[in-house]
């Protein structure tokens, strides 16, 4: 076999350099360098290991680390444990390593290092180690094994970097165990409701813990309930919302769809924001009610009901508050941006007789909670599911009866047969949606999609109605419309004036006639035709100041208030359009008083005035009665 002579020099430099690494570790150990403080260190492997032994010393010297920097793992190498330096060259025959050897001995201790034809010499080891080396040339012919310098780890400091590295683990995991991320929101109540996070829809189920970002929709026949700290908000069925902040003193919600009844529980300076599109609802301390439903083509409604305390609206140019018993209307574009004013108006009877309100107002009553406007619905005895029907503490105690003897078996009579169970009604497709349509006169029906089976040809949407009072279904109640399509969903119609009940039922004639699902049954009171009430009448005998003067309203039609609307001469102004009003006096008032100068009312403007009672049956504006239109030109200070 041939080598390099060069190579065999090598594996001795790389020999020779461990040797002396080995003692210097032994030098630094036996000078006491890098020992630290005794006491210190027992305090510190007592504190980690949770014990306080006797410091154990070897000849009175606790043993140390050696002094070699971290990280230090000696000459670099190549693979095959080769160092770096050097140039590979051919292998010579064994004996050349022999008379390599003799060189070097003859060069004597006063060589110093010796070079030759670009090799690298250690150097010479002296006459004495002549023999030593010449027996080891035979080893060194098949293979030298290498071994990395390592830094020599005593057991007892291994033994405490272990104990170290375990009691940091321990309190960090400790610290994640002791204080882990409490769920801020809960779904306490569950049916047809989905839960959507990270873009993956599951049902939502109750005890869930939900999150920030989480979305809840409500199918049509569903409905939920989801708690904040000491906040909930109950979801009607077809609503949606959005959980954008849970934190249970600064809650934020977006009530993107639907009906929500939102009962408000915060620390002082806390907050409880709902918002829809542009506009937010905001309480400290309050139950409200929102409804966000849809609104002519592809506009949305949105009404507020302030149901206890006050309740604070603002967004683009708006900003009111609600006092306790007051509702806020208002509008959105297609495209979720504010249309028009908001209107304010008391909350009336026929608002409060909602089946949905009542169903909240007979919960918070079994709750012991202030109920607010919602106390006027409430009988001594409010009407309550079983399931829902407190539990009385204690039962009642019984005497103890006398034993009597045992009597005779009496034989058991002949088994029947278990009678089967009785199918269940008709599934619930949720709340009848009714719009009035101002610019038309119709009334506009939509309700929930049925997802039940669908036979075409045999099965139909009915819009059934009766006299108010009665219960219409089918076969036995007219209907307005009979739709085939199981996703025709709307029906636009005008009604004749009347009083009715209505109600949306699948009706399948597949098998006979079977009522598949229906809707709540709604109160629908036909509007009458708008009343005019004459001429408007204007006063300019105060300088500075114009009182117009109408005829009040007096129909059997409760309206909110009047409007004084304006818009340029010719243009037929009416709030059901958009048009501006310069005032909006109370129920009861015949006449206003509006100052030279104020915003609409420029000097020397022509105008088309009128007033107009305005009212919000079916949660939409409506003109009970107005007056004529009045050309007018507003005085100057001349």
């Amino acid at each position: 076999m041939w080598r390099d002579p060069g190579t065999e020099s090598e594996q001795l430099d790389g020999l020779a350099a461990e040797l002396i690494e080995a003692g210097r570790i032994a030098r630094a150990a036996t000078t006491r360098r890098e020992i630290p403080d005794l006491k210190y260190a027992a305090e510190l492997r007592a504190s980690l290991l949770r014990q306080m032994p006797a410091l154990r010393t070897v000849d009175g010297l606790a043993p140390v680390p050696p002094t070699r920097p971290m990280g230090w793992v000696g000459p670099e190498r190549r693979a095959a444990g080769h160092p770096q330096w050097g140039t590979r060259r051919e292998w010579v025959a064994d004996d050349d390593i022999l008379r390599l050897q003799a060189d070097r001995r003859d060069a004597g201790p006063e060589a110093g290092r010796r070079w030759e034809a670009g090799r690298r010499w250690e150097p010479f080891a002296g006459e004495a180690d002549t023999a030593r080396e010449t027996s080891h040339a035979a080893a060194l012919r098949p293979a030298v094994r290498w071994h990395m310098p390592v830094r020599v780890m005593p057991a007892r400091w291994v033994a405490v970097g272990l104990a170290a590295s375990l009691a940091i683990a321990s309190l960090m995991y400790g610290t994640v165990s002791l204080f882990p991320d409490a769920p801020t929101a809960t779904a306490q109540v569950a049916v047809d409701a989905t839960l959507t996070r990270g873009g993956v829809t599951t049902p939502l189920a109750v005890g869930a813990e939900l999150k920030s970002g989480d979305l809840i929709e409500v199918g049509a026949a569903g409905q939920a309930t989801i708690a904040v700290d000491k906040s909930f908000v109950r979801l009607a069925a077809g609503s949606e919302m959005q959980l954008d902040g849970l934190d249970p003193n600064h809650v934020l919600l977006s009530q993107l769809d639907g009906r929500a009844y939102h009962r408000v529980s915060v620390e002082e300076g806390g907050s409880y924001t709902v918002v829809t599109a542009d506009v937010e609802w905001t309480a400290r301390g309050t139950a409200f009610d929102i409804d966000r439903h849809r609104w002519g083509s592809d506009g949305e409604e949105v009404r507020g009901l302030a149901l206890l305390d006050d309740l604070s609206l603002s967004g683009p140019n708006l900003s009111d508050s609600l006092d306790q018993g007051q509702s806020a209307t208002f509008r959105l574009s297609g495209s979720d941006a504010l249309e028009g004013d908001t209107a304010l108006a008391p909350i009336t009877a026929d608002t409060l007789a909602d089946a949905w309100l009542i169903r909240n107002a007979e919960l918070d009553h079994l709750a012991g909670l202030d109920l607010g406007e919602l106390a006027a619905l409430m009988t001594p005895t409010p009407l309550v599911t079983p399931t829902e029907a407190p539990l009385p503490t204690e039962l009642p105690q019984q005497p103890t009866p006398t034993p009597k003897p045992t009597p005779k078996p009496t034989p058991k009579p002949t088994p029947k047969p278990t009678p089967k169970p009785t199918p269940a009604g008709p599934t619930n497709l949720g709340s009848l949606g009714i719009v009035y349509l101002a610019e038309t006169g119709e009334y506009k029906f939509n309700w929930a999609k049925y997802t039940g089976s669908w036979t075409e040809g045999k099965t139909y949407y009915k819009l059934v109605y009766e006299a108010w009072d009665a219960i219409p279904a089918f076969p036995g109640s007219p209907y307005w419309a009979c739709l085939e399509s199981r996703y025709e969903r709307t029906w636009t119609q005008e009604v004749p004036i009347g009083d009715y009940s209505v109600r949306v039922q699948v009706v399948d004639e597949t098998n006979g006639t079977v009522i598949r699902a229906q809707t709540n049954v709604v109160r629908l009171k036909t509007l009458p035709p708008t009343v005019a009430l004459g001429g408007l009448s204007a006063d300019l005998s105060v300088p500075g100041r114009v009182t117009f003067s109408w005829t009040g309203y007096s129909g059997e039609w409760a309206y909110s208030y009047y409007k004084l609307v304006y818009g340029p001469a010719g243009s037929d102004p009416s709030y059901l359009t958009g048009a501006s009003y310069l005032a909006a006096p109370g129920v009861g008032q015949t006449s206003v008083t509006i100052e030279v100068g104020a915003e609409g009312f420029a000097p020397g403007a022509e105008l088309d005035l009128r007033i107009q009672a305005i009212g919000y049956p079916y949660d939409s504006a409506y003109a009970f009665a107005q007056t004529t239109v009045l050309t007018f030109t507003v005085p100057t200070s001349d």
